[in-house]
């Protein structure tokens, strides 16, 4: 008697998993590259005990940055602006720049680490 239940419960999850045939599948869309990141999507990775290369974002944006070495470093802006506090490895820390200006920063347990990012109007 089991025989006869396993048939139908296996017709039904082929069934269910066939979508029936006419289903219509869309490929995910190309990767692409820009050298403008939208919003939301600037980031500074902390690499070598380095800030990296200087930064061009647009009001309103908001900038991550991720600490990707094995010491702790902090984000903190020269104007008192921003300061994201001891960010150990892996963490990070996103701040929103309302204004357009050029904002230097260093890392406070590193003073030697600099960096400026420039937002535009």
């Amino acid at each position: 008697m089991k025989k006869r239940h396993l048939i139908p419960a296996l017709l039904v999850f082929m069934a269910a998993c066939s979508g029936g045939g006419d289903a219509t599948t869309t490929a995910p869309a190309a990767d692409t590259t820009s050298t403008t990141a939208p919003a939301g999507d600037a980031t500074i990775a902390i690499q070598g005990f380095a800030f990296g290369d200087p930064l061009t974002v647009s009001v309103g944006e908001e900038v991550t940055v991720v600490n990707e070495d094995s010491t702790a470093h902090t984000w903190t802006s020269s104007d008192g602006l921003f300061d994201s506090g001891s960010l150990t490895a892996g963490a990070e820390f996103t701040h929103t720049f309302d204004a357009a200006g050029e904002y230097d920063f260093f890392c406070g347990i590193h003073p030697q680490m600099t960096g400026s990012i420039t937002v535009e109007g």
